[in-house]
């Protein structure tokens, strides 16, 4: 809960959600923007547009990729360089797999009852009702660098099995 998050653990995770990709964008820009045509993609999250309670620094961070990226996409288009964001809810990872471990072993339950009780109370809009794969995300981004996209620019893909409840 907010209430219990010091500034350490704020400045931790902005370091890494938000300020990650800023230095990452910063050391690959000046390739990115050479040759006239180029594609970034940024990874947000659901909890970008959905904040939780209990996640807000990440929700906070992430909200900020979004807007970092927007910005860029209307600094850099003139140059040839598109920037989206694909925005994914509770994909199959190392970071949910501990999420899931942690809530089976506070459960008394097993990793799949840990998974399912979570899409029960946390993710009720999540209308899949399960954790998405890391290559129906990379599928999104493979479109978005690819020249099927040359007019999509600026844009947030959610990849949530329509996890966010709002259009």
């Amino acid at each position: 809960m907010f209430h219990e998050i010091d500034d350490a653990g704020w400045v931790e995770t902005l370091e890494t959600d938000l300020l990650g990709p800023v230095r990452l964008v910063r050391e690959f820009l000046p390739d990115l923007r050479s040759g006239g045509w180029g594609r970034l993609v940024l990874t947000a999250s659901e909890d970008a547009v959905q904040p939780y309670d209990d996640e807000l620094p990440y929700c906070a961070a992430k909200a900020g990729v979004l807007a970092f990226a927007k910005g860029l996409s209307r600094s850099y288009a003139s140059e040839g360089l598109l920037v989206n964001t694909v925005s994914p809810a509770f994909i199959a990872t190392p970071m949910t797999d501990a999420m899931m471990t942690t809530r089976a072993e506070q459960t008394g339950t097993t990793f799949d009852e840990a998974v399912e009780s979570f899409l029960d109370e946390e993710r009720p809009h999540l209308e899949l009702h399960r954790r998405g794969e890391a290559d129906e995300v990379a599928s999104v981004i493979a479109f978005l660098v690819s020249d099927r996209a040359s007019f999509v620019n600026g844009s947030n893909y959610r990849v949530d099995a329509g996890s966010v409840a709002t259009i």
